[in-house]
């Protein structure tokens, strides 16, 4: 993006303007482009990633150990019951890490912004 100004009293012309945005120099020397970015995303708090951690461990343990009982309950064996428990439960913590991780950065990035969270431009 290529930044110029406008105006009356020395700023430039319509002509100038298109120039500017074509990245055409002007008045014999170069034109300035200034590439605007967005910010980084705010830090999380060591308490942030507590959260994050805990949330993780509480619905991976909740989620193997329901999937392990309903398997055992069905009368399943335990070759079976345990490995399909353990694979739903790192499923389901991992979508939950996910998840938090995302909510607290989003709720970091506002405070750090004020109210103005970073939005991708396409």
């Amino acid at each position: 993006m290529v930044l110029a100004a406008g105006g009356n009293g020395g700023g430039f012309s319509g002509g100038d303007m298109a120039m500017a945005s074509a990245g055409i120099g002007y008045a014999g020397g170069p034109m300035v482009t200034v590439t605007i970015g967005l910010p980084g995303n705010a830090p999380l708090s060591g308490f942030d990633n507590f959260l994050i951690g805990m949330a993780g461990t509480a619905v991976g343990g909740f989620t193997m150990a329901a999937v392990g009982l309903g398997l055992a309950s069905t009368g399943v064996g335990t070759g079976i019951a345990i490995p399909v428990a353990g694979l739903a439960g790192g499923a389901a913590g991992a979508l939950a890490i996910d998840g938090t991780t995302k909510l607290l950065q989003y709720a970091a990035n506002e405070q750090r912004y004020g109210g103005r969270v970073r939005r991708a431009v396409p």
